[in-house]
């Protein structure tokens, strides 16, 4: 679900104990209880020096910083990524400790006439399955698009289309 705030969110998900199912290959298995409180959602931290790398030497090593994560604790973590959308590949994709607030960007990584998307995920845990794979928690992110190109005009064209999945094979 989206929500377009807060307040939404923690209306959906009020403040009390919670217990979480897992089926794990047809076996059924619970996740101990967590506490959730609507201070245990993530702030997204902030780029600081946004700016700086859109006029960045790309064939030089940058370091991209963000704020911090506020509340986190040494299970949470931050997963980083950059996907190169005009190649279509994924350049970096790392799982940081949650104290990370920096980044280094080897130079040459990023090309000249591309698009990159970034995405930050900073995972707040909640008690779960202790599996590099899973992740249980409340994730919130910050995301940015990259043009290492040049333009005297850009023109943009977005659609949207949301899915939602209502049973094994029915989609709507």
């Amino acid at each position: 679900n989206n929500f377009g705030s807060q307040t939404e969110l923690d209306a959906a998900f009020a403040n009390g104990s919670y217990t979480l199912n897992v089926n794990l290959g047809g076996s059924h298995q619970e996740i101990g209880t967590f506490n959730l409180t609507g201070d245990s959602y993530p702030n997204a931290p902030h780029i600081l020096n946004l700016q700086e790398l859109r006029a960045h030497d790309y064939t030089q090593t940058f370091n991209l910083n963000w704020s911090s994560f506020e509340g986190a604790t040494a299970e949470d973590r931050i997963v980083f990524e950059v996907w190169d959308r005009t190649t279509d590949q994924d350049l970096i994709f790392e799982f940081l400790p949650a104290e990370t607030t920096s980044y280094e960007i080897p130079g040459g990584t990023l090309i000249a006439g591309r698009q990159y998307e970034f995405d930050i995920l900073f995972v707040k845990e909640t008690d779960g399955l202790e599996t590099p794979e899973t992740i249980i928690g409340y994730m919130s992110r910050t995301n940015f698009d990259l043009y290492t190109y040049n333009a005297d005009t850009r023109l943009r064209f977005y659609k949207f289309q949301r899915n939602r999945q209502t049973g094994a094979e029915t989609v709507e």
